[in-house]
């Protein structure tokens, strides 16, 4: 079953990752978006939603394994269970029918997956580590610098050990620059650049690329996630590079100011871009294109995209992908669950006392009164267990007499005792609805928020039998006797 997972869960995956490529693709191409914005927020519904939509696809699939009963069978006929019982109808534990091959090749995949798993998160926290080193090791930046970007609200740092600005920290953002870039004369550059950062703050730039980054940990095998991130990252840029230029108008300035910054960066290139932070350069595949966009003749700063298309089309998006991943195959994960088998012998009694119990128990159950009070007077386990008929209390219970039920718990029954198919004396005073009963084991101190297993692994309460059953009469003197469940 695991391999069926295993193959079933690639798959989909796959699938829907082409899927979310194609239908961003064709939504840019068809609508003809410019905007880097919003081709930004197309790709990224696009990647989170083929991330997200194949844990739809997968589903626990329930296996009944046998396990020990609660209290241990008798093996005499009277106590087999009627054919109606849960366990006629309940099927074995299904044993896995698939090649040896394919299990294994199942197990090594995901031996691999869990090496590479923990390799990008690794370096995912290294990198992380390594920012935070640099954060902490920055300095204030002069004053005069702060006030060449207006209104701007960002923790400005310097540190000589870096190359490039960026901007870095989930919940608290802040830009680090090269300190040779302040003591330098070009304001311009100097601004441009953090424009450039601060967009990438106020977008939410840096949790989004946090998040992608901890996501491709988990999908590192899948080729199309790559491809969809490098899209994100190339319109993200953009974007901000759009920010940028709508302050300086000058979409030559800032590419020259770009231009500066990589050549610093070729010179001492000390800086690896990671998902915890984002700098004014970016990949170096980059730069070449989004320079040939700002000098090209058709760079427009504000493309027009209608308001409509740009918050439905990611809508659209992330809706088709989660219809696709609902009508996907499922992956079935093994889920067992443990039965109490109903024919399992019952081991010997442990004492001639327990024996003298299980002969009250049938007793009890059979009528036979007279043979019961005997065997009470010749110290019988109260409290010994015969599958499906109970303890001696729940057997008294069952065939209604008070005169039985007042006798043990006189002789000193324990109330509380469980068995299974019966739960509890209390449990089944209810569920025969006796109220008389009820309220002899509730002033004999029974607990009305007792909850005991049942066969099949659930917990049952007096209340919840009463409700279940309809009869309000004993649910409202189970709630004055103090029962919240």
């Amino acid at each position: 079953m695991v391999e069926h997972a295993v193959y079933i869960f690639a798959l989909n995956t796959l699938a829907l990752s082409i899927a979310a490529a194609g239908f961003a693709s064709l939504s840019i191409f068809v609508f003809r978006i410019e905007r880097a914005d919003t081709r930004c927020s197309i790709w990224t519904t696009a990647f989170f939603a083929a991330a997200m939509a194949p844990l739809l696809t997968v589903r626990p699939e329930v296996n009944l394994v046998k396990g020990k009963p609660l209290m241990a069978p008798v093996t005499s006929a009277l106590t087999q269970p009627p054919a109606s019982s849960y366990y006629a109808e309940a099927p074995l534990t299904q044993t896995s029918t698939g090649s040896p091959i394919a299990e294994t090749l199942a197990i090594a995949l995901l031996l691999l997956w869990a090496l590479g798993f923990a390799w990008h998160l690794f370096t995912l926290c290294r990198d992380t580590g390594r920012i935070s080193h640099l954060r902490n090791e920055s300095e204030p930046v002069p004053a005069k610098l702060c006030n060449d970007v207006e209104n701007s609200k960002t923790g400005l740092r310097i540190h000589s050990d870096v190359s490039v600005p960026f901007a870095t920290g989930l919940f608290n953002p802040i830009i680090i620059m090269p300190k040779s870039m302040v003591i330098a004369p070009d304001r311009k550059l100097v601004a441009n650049a953090l424009r450039h950062e601060i967009a990438h703050i106020q977008r939410g730039d840096l949790v989004s690329a946090f998040l992608e980054s901890l996501m491709l940990s988990f999908y590192w095998w899948n080729p199309l996630l790559w491809r969809m991130r490098a899209r994100i990252c190339e319109h993200r840029e953009m974007a901000c590079d759009d920010t940028a230029i709508a302050h300086s108008k000058s979409p030559t300035d800032y590419a020259e100011s770009l231009l500066t910054i990589v050549e610093a960066r070729l010179r001492t290139d000390n800086f690896r871009k990671n998902g915890a932070a984002l700098s004014a350069v970016g990949e170096s595949s980059l730069i070449h294109k989004r320079i040939t966009r700002l000098l090209s003749d058709g760079y427009h700063i504000n493309q027009h995209t209608p308001w409509a298309l740009r918050r439905l089309a990611p809508g659209a998006l992330a809706f088709f992908l989660i219809g696709g991943a609902l009508a996907a195959p499922s992956a079935p994960i093994p889920v067992n669950v443990s039965y109490y088998g109903a024919n399992d012998p019952q081991p010997e009694p442990q004492s001639a006392s327990e024996a003298l119990g299980r002969e009250l128990v049938r007793a009890i159950a059979d009528e036979d009164f007279a043979a019961a009070y005997e065997l009470i007077n010749r110290g019988a386990d109260l409290n010994a267990v015969v599958y499906h008929d109970g303890t001696p209390l729940i057997a008294a219970v069952n065939i209604g007499s008070q005169d039985i039920v007042e006798r043990l718990i006189a002789a000193g029954a324990d109330i509380e005792a469980e068995a299974l198919y019966d739960e509890t004396a209390l449990i089944s005073a209810v569920r025969r609805n006796d109220e008389q009963i009820v309220r002899m084991l509730l002033a004999a101190g029974a607990d009305p928020n007792h909850a005991a297993q049942t066969n099949t692994g659930e917990r049952r309460s007096p209340l919840g039998e009463a409700l279940k059953n309809e009869n309000g009469a004993i649910a409202d003197i189970l709630r004055d006797a103090g029962a919240r469940r």
